[in-house]
């Protein structure tokens, strides 16, 4: 298996991916539950793509999941828990500060692969998020008025979005919907485009939301340590 992150991440800016660099994988008989094969060490990705190489039975079929994150297994920073057992996806929000590329991550499956000699697979791997940006475009005017623009940070309380999810089938857990505050951090220093305009960045955060358009209320903050606003942005439209 090659297992690559998303072609259209091509340089080292906010959202780009890189920051995932480890994939742990599952093998399953097909439709079944119980792993016969996880992975004991992470494999490392190279310029966005790692390979596996598998010795499995001819004549069986298989279905396979892939999980790549920041975070070695062992690693007890990591927000993410993959019980490949349950095949969920389980995220601890406590402590989660606002633009923190680390929480960036990636998922992918295949199923009902036949094993009649050797076999060759590309994955692509997907976030299991909506990536939620808020910007400005007039952050030359801001410093002008004297907002200390170096030293700002945000923070953004959104509601409406999960915590867990089926890795297999893509859909979260309608119990685990929850409220969650990224804490005040940094903001980010790159700019992202929208509707043809460029913004600087104040917020950018990753949601555990449906592959399904659905909606989510935010409350953003920003300080620069004097001066602090916050502003409430309902009904914001988010799919992973």
């Amino acid at each position: 298996f090659n297992a690559q992150l998303p072609s259209g991440l091509q340089t080292r800016v906010a959202g780009d991916g890189l920051t995932a660099t480890t994939l742990s994988y599952a093998v399953y008989e097909q439709g079944k539950t119980t792993p016969v094969i996880t992975s004991e060490d992470e494999v490392t990705f190279e310029n966005r793509q790692a390979s596996v190489s598998l010795r499995l039975a001819k004549g069986k079929t298989y279905d396979f999941l892939f999980w790549a994150d920041a975070y070695g297994k062992d690693d007890a920073e990591n927000p993410y828990t993959v019980d490949f057992d349950t095949q969920t996806l389980a995220v601890d929000y406590d402590n989660a500060l606002s633009n923190d590329e680390s929480r960036d991550a990636f998922f992918g499956k295949a199923t009902a692969v036949a094993v009649k000699g050797a076999v060759s697979e590309n994955i692509i791997l997907k976030r299991p998020f909506a990536q939620l940006n808020i910007g400005t475009n007039d952050m030359a005017e801001a410093k002008a008025s004297g907002l200390n623009t170096e030293a700002l940070q945000s923070s953004v309380k959104v509601s409406g979005i999960f915590s867990g999810m089926n890795l297999m089938t893509g859909i979260p857990d309608p119990s685990t919907s929850t409220e969650v505050t990224f804490g005040l951090n940094a903001i980010p220093e790159e700019t992202f485009t929208a509707d043809g305009r460029t913004f600087n960045y104040l917020a950018l955060n990753y949601l555990l939301v449906s592959d399904q358009k659905g909606l989510v209320n935010c409350e953003f903050k920003y300080s620069d340590g004097v001066t602090t606003d916050t502003r409430t942005i309902d009904n914001v439209p988010v799919q992973r």
